[in-house]
């Protein structure tokens, strides 16, 4: 859930509240993307590789928070 307020100066001050699920698969799924982030960084994996790391994360509990967000 987002509270936000546009500000007089045209900004938006938000407030981002966590999903439900997040406390569940929030580290694991941090570690996942770090891990591959760094890996493609570092030419241990190639950038195709991101694709895998995207089925992982949604494998991993991504896919629940992504639901979880578009219900907002």
């Amino acid at each position: 859930m987002s509270l936000g307020t546009l500000q007089s100066d045209g900004i938006m001050n938000e407030v981002i509240l966590p999903l439900p699920s997040q406390p569940k698969y929030g580290a694991e799924l941090d570690k996942i993307r770090s891990e591959a982030y760094v890996d493609i960084i570092t030419g241990k994996q190639p950038i195709d590789y991101f694709d895998t790391f995207v089925e992982k994360w949604r494998a991993a509990g991504g896919k629940t928070l992504e639901e979880e967000a578009a219900a907002r």
